[in-house]
This record gives C-alpha cells, structure tokens and sequence, in this order.
C-alpha cells in the first residue's frame, strides 16, 4: 500500500504507489499465495469497471491524551476516464466533504466551513484522483485507505506496495455474510482487509492502524451496495452549492474568490 512517512494526530501523509504501465506482475515473498489471488480477484473487478458506486461508513478512533470518535458515511460513484464522485458526512455534526467532477471541473467541498473550490482542469484518468484524496483537505482519515489504492492503474499493486507481510485469516462473517479476512504488515502501518467469499470479490471491509508520537490512530471501512457497469443517475457528478456556500481559492484561507462579471 501506500508508503506512510509523516503523522500528527489528524494529518496522514503519503507517497503514491507506482503505478506499473504493462500487466507485469510482481513477486511478493511476504505475502501468501491465497492472499495474492483474493486482492488480485479484488482488484481487477475494480479494475475492469466501466462504472462502479458503493456505499461506505468510516469509523475513526484517536486514542492518546484521550479518546476520540468520529462516524462518518457517505457514497463513492465512477464513470470512466474522468468522472467521479466521493460525497461523506459526519454521523454527528456538520462535517464531511465532497469531491466531485463532472470531466469537465472538478469541485472540492468542506461541509463544516461550507467553502469549495473549482478547478477548470480536473483530473483525466481514475489514478490521478487516488493522489488528490492523499492530500488535503481529504487524506486517508478522512477518505479512507481503499479508493485511495483501488484507483491505481493497477489496484492489486498500488494496496501490495511497501508491504513486507500478507497473511490469509479465514473466512469470517462480515454483517451477516462470508468474507475472505487478511491481514498486511508494512513500515508504520499495519492493515486489514475482509473480500466477499460468495458472489463478486467486493472489498467489503478494511481497517488500518497507525502509531505515532501523538498516540493512535484507527480506521475502520466499510462498503456496502455495490454497483458495478450500472447506468449513474443524471445527477451523479454535479455539485449543487447548498445555501451560505462560498466559492475560495483554497479550503481553510477564508479568501473568497471574485465573483464573476
């Protein structure tokens, strides 16, 4: 997955994989053969979709001078090359965000400071929108670990980079129904990961925990109603600016940008 190199208590940084440009696979010493079969069955469904949605919860626990928990839920939608859509909320509270692009713009929104910004130039392919949600004002706390990977040209490479240990669990119920459980090592972070054991290889569930000066932190995913190569509603990709939104020029600086004339 990808490499962790920098943590504060609600800041994580990354590296992005490298994305391989051929069907050359690697050789991963570490990881066990079932486990390889299952990420890689995983990976190509993602892969191999022309559109996909899902929807997915996020539960973070901060545990240092103190406890701390955040529920967030939300959908993630796609539609090839350059359409996508990641909309989340908080369970309590006003937070959340939205990063949405139609192909033609691409629209960052915070819930809570109810700002966004627009970018005429969004992403063209489905990797580079796994690089925005590495940085901010997402990050995998906020995003969580999985689409930040599965959107790499190649998903069972990019959730394999870095890793020095992948081991198959068993099978286990994940909500009432059967999933493959693993379990991955790697520098500053361990992972898991639970894919449907009946039906289609659908991820539905990850976790990761990351230790630092600041304390812990752990991130529980989890993904639900999948769709794949279904026909996204007209209105899958298009931002609506809820009422008091304003337009800036970066989440966070309170500098609005000039209405247009």
């Amino acid at each position: 997955m990808m490499r962790v190199w920098g943590m504060a208590v609600l800041t994580v940084a990354f590296v992005p994989a490298l994305l391989h440009g051929d069907d050359q696979q690697k050789s991963y010493s570490g990881i066990d053969d079932k486990t390889d079969n299952i990420v890689r069955k995983a990976g190509k469904l993602i892969k191999d979709a022309k559109s996909l949605r899902a929807d997915m919860t996020i539960d973070l626990t901060v545990e240092g001078d103190e406890k701390r928990e955040t529920k967030s839920k939300g959908t993630v939608e796609f539609q090839r090359d350059n359409k996508f859509a990641l909309r989340m909320k908080a369970a309590k509270g006003d937070g959340g965000f939205e990063l949405v692009s139609d192909g033609t713009k691409m629209v960052k929104f915070a819930r809570r400071t109810k700002e966004y910004t627009e970018d005429a130039k969004p992403p063209a392919k489905m990797e580079k929108f796994a690089q925005v949600l590495q940085a901010r004002p997402f990050g995998m706390i906020a995003s969580g670990m999985l689409f930040a990977n599965v959107l790499a040209e190649d998903p069972a490479e990019a959730l394999f980079d870095n890793v020095n240990k992948g081991e198959y669990v068993g099978v286990e119920e994940v909500d009432g129904k059967k999933a493959h459980h693993m379990k991955f090592k790697q520098p500053g972070m361990d992972w898991e990961l639970w894919v449907a054991a009946e039906g289609e290889p659908f991820v539905v569930k990850a976790t990761n925990s990351l230790g630092g000066d600041n304390g812990k932190i752990t991130t529980v995913e989890k993904y639900t109603n999948w769709k794949v190569n279904a026909e996204p509603s007209k209105d899958a990709f298009e931002f609506k600016p809820p009422e008091g939104a304003k337009k800036v020029k970066a989440i966070g600086q309170g500098e609005e940008e000039p209405p247009v004339r």
